[in-house]
């Protein structure tokens, strides 16, 4: 009978492919968050909320749970309720910063 490590993946698999840190910089609105620049909006909070919103309402007529759905839209509209409604939807990490209570502007998102 194999030992415990043989049971274990091979090195390579075992270490991820990307750190948290290197997410900004391979997406597409990761130096906006990282860099805290949402404005000018490319799809403003605001309208975010309105189409999360709709879909709920679909999904409520049609008896569908959309509990995912429901976390984004409760975030969006936190951000809106922190004066974020114009600013690009990916304002929304600074809910993530409030909730995680670094609620110092000069403090680094990562």
């Amino acid at each position: 009978m194999d030992g415990p490590e043989e049971w274990l993946p091979p090195a390579r698999a075992q270490k991820p492919a990307y750190s948290p840190a290197s997410y900004f910089s391979i997406s597409p609105n990761g130096s906006i968050i990282a860099d805290r620049r949402f404005e000018p909006a490319g799809f403003r909070l605001a309208l975010g909320l309105k189409d999360v919103s709709l879909a709920l309402d679909a999904a409520q007529e049609s008896a569908v749970p959309m509990p995912l759905a429901s976390l984004i839209r409760d975030n969006y509209l936190n951000a809106v309720a922190h004066g974020h409604a114009d600013a690009d939807w990916s304002a929304v990490a600074e809910v993530a910063v409030q909730n995680a209570g670094l609620t110092n502007k000069n403090h680094p998102v990562v």
